[in-house]
């Protein structure tokens, strides 16, 4: 892509911006229909399990579901638990934590609407706990440079949301975003230019 479509990357790429609010992201996934899928009757269906607000999950209490999504083959399986995972993340944010990894292989699934969820659980994941979003850098700029159309069209989807709550490397994110669209047949320049306005009006709140 010719450089005139970044004329302030480089300024962006200098920004170093405290996190001081952060606005509710994807508070609702993309939510699944039964008509998405063939959905067929299964006795290893788990039930939703209630979890004691006061009390500190274990790894006991969500084992099945780590148990479920680990083997999960088919795409109803899969979408199933993510499923289940949103639900109980809106009574237990902090489950989320449990499923960090699962969320990062996801990330890159060629299913769309696995992919998505992922993204979607993973950012609010990030929200609640700031901290990790480090950890999950390394899967987007994998996402980001994979060469799978569909997923880097995804990541470069919530590049805007995870640049914002990743600002201490939001230069490393938006040049790769930049690189992707120089090599690549992609117009990355919409996602740069919004990722560089939320940085700007979260400076400027």
């Amino acid at each position: 892509l010719p450089p005139c479509l970044y004329p302030c990357l480089s300024l962006s790429l200098s920004l170093s911006l405290p996190l001081t609010h952060t606005p509710s992201l994807y508070p609702n996934p993309p939510s699944i229909s039964s008509s998405s899928f063939k959905e067929e009757e299964t006795t290893s269906s788990l039930p939703l399990v209630t979890f004691s607000p006061t009390t500190p999950l274990t790894s006991a209490e969500v084992a099945p579901f780590l148990q479920k999504i680990a083997r999960a083959r088919a795409l109803e399986d899969t979408l199933e638990v993510l499923n289940d995972i949103d639900e109980m993340s809106k009574r237990r944010i902090e489950i989320l934590s449990f499923y960090a990894n699962d969320l990062q292989r996801l990330m890159s699934s060629p299913e769309e609407l696995a992919r998505n969820m992922a993204f979607v659980l993973a950012l609010r994941s990030i929200q609640h706990d700031p901290r990790i979003a480090v950890d999950f850098l390394p899967t987007f700029m994998y996402c980001l440079g994979c060469g799978n159309y569909d997923v880097v069209q995804t990541a470069l989807k919530y590049l805007p949301d995870y640049t914002l709550l990743c600002q201490e490397h939001a230069g490393v994110l938006l040049h790769k975003a930049f690189l992707v669209g120089m090599y690549s047949q992609l117009d990355t320049s919409p996602q740069i230019a919004e990722a560089m306005k939320v940085l700007h009006m979260e400076a400027t709140t």
